[in-house]
This record gives structure tokens, C-alpha cells and sequence, in this order.
């Protein structure tokens, strides 16, 4: 195999990928079946930003900015929040190799509990978006759409507990991502399979804030609980609410008697870039839940959840539970460890994300002089829509970026109309700076498309 502009003359393709090479044809993803001369194939070296990979045959190195929010570390903060973990597999498989007692990987939920939940749950209650209370509660889940129905599942139960009003509803946006949109609440739903009927119950409800309060007057009453994204993911490539209107909507829906939860799984654990982990806290957000996701766990483990900011009292006493648990939620004592480790290791990164936020910021308001470019971001999560009343040439243009973006090795997340950028929180700023160098001549190359089909000149 060749060796592609960039990459290290020194990596040679591995023998495990060439086995996935060999067996692509069977796998389906994001992507169909694909064939050993796929545009993204395995990668095999991780460095920074730079990724080692196998791109159409050949080997190749690109810098990686928008591949998902989870991965919030790399290189030596990658090695230091999963040394606990590495050192807790190692004791086990020391004692296991002796077949000797050992303490466990893993917990059924119907056994028991890790003994290391108890760490992990008093690194979290620092940090949530409330005054510290003896009530709140917390449930984990493996990724984000989980941990979303299960915040859903306990508000309501908690609203039925209380003898609040029958309001069977959940409001989210209209334009939303709270999962796959197959089996999760984003808007708009899709079939759960090819011709079945879509899932009901949720209520869309308009994210201008004068169209929302009459919205509120038409639909409050059928609602009990409101999702809301105080930043958006890739729905609405990044875009910000404005704090100020967002308390107001907010404090209006919870004055209308519904309940609030902030689905965090793309913005929080610091990545919004405003000095906390929840941008809810640090927004003043009177939410009553937060969801939080896999970045809990570095982006290796499979661990997420939701906190309520009360409930916990109500729950034992009334004995409720949640039917939105399976085998292994909560229960890896490895995702444990990390996810402890990384809510220990994030605020010493708060005012890094900070500065590269401001960077990106720097970068990105120089596509306002782009017709049809749309910019929106703070912190490390950015992104840009393509604008035109033409679907096609929407479509055009994102084509044309994407072609753009593999000849100047710079791999953002690629959404319909746009792309989303949310490189991991300890990026070195002079890499961070060199990435949006290439990805400004990629997005240049999408202006010119929407410029030419509008018969006007950039």
C-alpha cells in the first residue's frame, strides 16, 4: 500500500486492517457495505488531531476535528484518566492468572452494584447545575438516547408521584437530536422501520422566542416534559441559544408547570467553553435534569446518564424503579474508574477549552464574508450550514466541501447541509490553528458553489 501526503513514512498497514479490509464488505454502519478501496477505511495511529488511516487503497494521515464529542482527551491526559482503570484490569488479571479470588469487571444489575459507583457519584454532585441537595439522583446508561429516555422516564414518574397534572407530552425542538431519530425523540421522527408508524408523543415547539410563547399558550397544557439543547450538536451545527432568552423560556415552561431537562450530550462535560461542565450551571439554567454522555468515560467506555435535581426520596419511599435499565447500565467498574477520573481531570482544562473556543471563534467569523455560509459555535463545538432555497444545491455544496476536505486532509463531521467541529478539549492550539487553516479552504469551496448557483460573485 502507498504511503499518502502527510502520513508517517514509518506506519505500514497492520495486519488487523487488513483482515477489516477483507471483511468491510459484511459491515454496515453509517455507511453501506463498503470494499477495501472505501474513502474512510480503519484507522491505525492516533496522534493529536493527526489520524493514521486507510483511505481509498492508501495510507494517509488527516487531521480529524469533528469526529465525536466523546473524545475529550489524547496522548498523555488520554493515558492519565485511564491509568486507574489499566492498573484496577491488571491486579484482576494477576489474581484471575493465579486462579485466585478477584474483584469484579462488571456487575449484573440484578446482583449488585461496582463498589467504585460511590466515587464517581461524589465526583459528579460537584459539578451538576443546582445547589448541592441531599435529593437529587443520578441513573447511568451506556450512551446518549438512553440516558435521554431515562431522564424522560423518571421526570414523568416523579410528576405522577407528586400529583402533578396528567400531561402525557415531551416537547422538543423541531429541528433536534436526541438519538437515533428511528427509536429516539428528535425531531423530525423517522419510521422505526421502513413503513412502520413513527413515533408518537413528542410536540414540536419553535426555538424563536416569541413564536415559543405562543406556542406555550396553544400546547402548555398538553405538556409535561420540555427537552431543551442549550447548545446545539449537529441538529443546528453548534449553534448557541441565547442565554438570556433560554432562562426566560425556561423559567416560562416551569411557571406553565413543565418540567425541564437539558440534554447535554454534545455541549456538556466543558466542551461549551463558558467555565463549567454543564453550560446549564453556568447559564443559571433552572433545569430539572441534565443529561451527560459517553465523554463521562473518555470516549473509551460505554458509560452516560442523567442527574435530577430532586427525586430521590420520593423514588425509595414510593419504590419506583426504572423500566429504562438492561443488563450492564452503571455496571462496568472500568467505566467507573475512567469516568471518575475524567470529571476529576476536566476543570483543570476549563480554561483551555476557553482559549481554543476563542481561537475557532477568530477562525470561523471569517465566513460571514461568505454568501451562504451560516457559522455557529462557542467553546469546542462549531459548525456551519450551507444556505439556499435549493435543496440540490445544498447538496451540491456539501459534495463539493467533502471532496474539498479529503484533498486538504482535514476531517470534520460531515451533517447534510453543513458539518460540525468538536476536536478533543486538551488540543495543542497551534495544531487546532493549522486544522482550521485547511478547513477554511474546504469551506471556501462550498461558498463557491452556493455563490454560482445564486449568479453572484464572492
Amino acid at each position: 500500500f502507498c504511503v499518502r501526503f502527510g502520513a508517517s513514512l514509518s506506519m505500514r498497514q497492520t495486519p488487523a486492517a487488513t483482515t477489516t479490509l477483507e471483511q468491510l464488505p459484511h459491515w454496515i454502519g453509517r455507511s453501506p457495505p463498503a470494499r477495501a478501496d472505501a474513502e474512510v477505511g480503519p484507522t491505525m495511529q492516533v496522534d493529536g488531531l493527526r489520524h493514521t488511516r486507510l483511505s481509498r487503497g492508501e495510507i494517509e494521515e488527516t487531521m480529524v476535528i469533528g469526529a465525536a464529542c466523546s473524545q475529550v482527551f489524547t496522548g498523555r491526559t488520554l493515558h492519565k484518566v485511564l491509568q486507574p482503570a489499566h492498573q484496577y484490569q491488571a491486579q484482576q488479571l494477576e489474581s484471575l492468572a493465579t486462579a485466585g479470588p478477584a474483584a469484579p469487571f462488571t456487575i449484573h444489575t440484578s446482583a449488585g452494584v461496582p463498589e467504585h459507583l460511590g466515587g464517581f457519584l461524589r465526583a459528579l454532585q460537584d459539578h451538576l447545575p443546582w445547589e448541592h441537595s441531599e435529593d437529587w439522583l443520578a441513573s447511568l446508561q451506556m450512551e446518549g438516547a438512553t440516558a435521554v429516555w431515562a431522564g424522560i422516564d423518571l421526570l414523568f414518574q416523579l410528576r405522577g408521584a407528586e400529583g402533578a397534572p396528567a400531561r402525557n407530552f415531551v416537547a422538543v425542538a423541531a429541528q433536534s437530536y436526541h438519538g437515533p431519530k428511528t427509536t429516539s425523540l428528535g425531531l423530525p421522527a423517522l419510521p422505526r422501520w421502513p413503513g412502520a408508524p413513527r413515533t408518537e408523543g413528542a410536540i414540536a415547539y419553535p426555538v424563536e422566542e416569541d413564536a415559543w410563547y405562543e406556542w406555550l399558550e396553544k400546547e402548555g397544557d398538553r405538556v409535561g416534559v420540555m427537552i431543551i439543547e442549550p447548545q446545539w450538536g449537529s441538529s443546528a451545527a453548534g449553534r448557541p441559544w441565547d442565554s438570556a432568552a433560554l432562562r426566560r423560556i425556561v423559567g416560562a415552561a416551569k411557571a406553565r408547570g413543565i418540567s425541564v431537562l437539558a440534554d447535554e450530550i454534545m455541549c456538556g462535560l466543558g466542551r461549551h467553553g463558558q467555565g463549567s461542565l454543564f453550560l446549564s450551571k453556568a447559564w443559571g439554567l433552572d433545569v430539572d435534569a441534565v443529561t451527560f454522555g459517553k465523554a463521562v468515560g473518555a470516549g473509551v467506555y460505554p458509560i452516560s446518564g442523567v442527574a435530577l435535581r430532586r427525586g430521590a426520596t420520593c423514588f425509595r419511599e414510593e419504590r419506583l424503579s426504572l423500566p429504562q435499565s438492561h443488563t450492564y447500565a452503571g455496571a462496568s467498574v472500568l467505566a467507573l474508574l475512567t469516568a471518575t477520573a475524567v470529571l476529576r481531570e476536566l476543570p483543570h482544562w476549563l480554561d483551555h477549552v476557553s482559549a481554543a473556543g476563542e481561537l475557532c471563534r477568530e477562525w470561523f467569523s471569517r465566513y460571514a464574508e461568505l454568501r451562504g455560509v451560516q457559522s455557529n459555535g462557542q467553546g469546542l463545538l462549531w459548525g456551519c450550514l450551507w444556505v439556499h432555497t435549493d435543496r440540490a444545491v445544498q447538496s451540491k455544496a456539501a459534495a463539493a466541501f467533502r471532496g474539498a476536505c479529503s484533498e486538504h486532509k482535514v476531517w470534520p463531521y460531515f451533517v447534510p447541509v453543513g458539518f460540525v467541529l468538536s476536536p478533543p478539549l486538551d488540543v495543542d492550539l497551534a495544531e487546532l490553528a493549522e486544522a482550521l487553516s485547511r478547513l477554511e479552504r474546504a469551506v471556501k469551496v462550498a461558498a463557491r458553489v452556493l455563490v454560482d448557483a445564486s449568479g453572484s460573485s464572492l
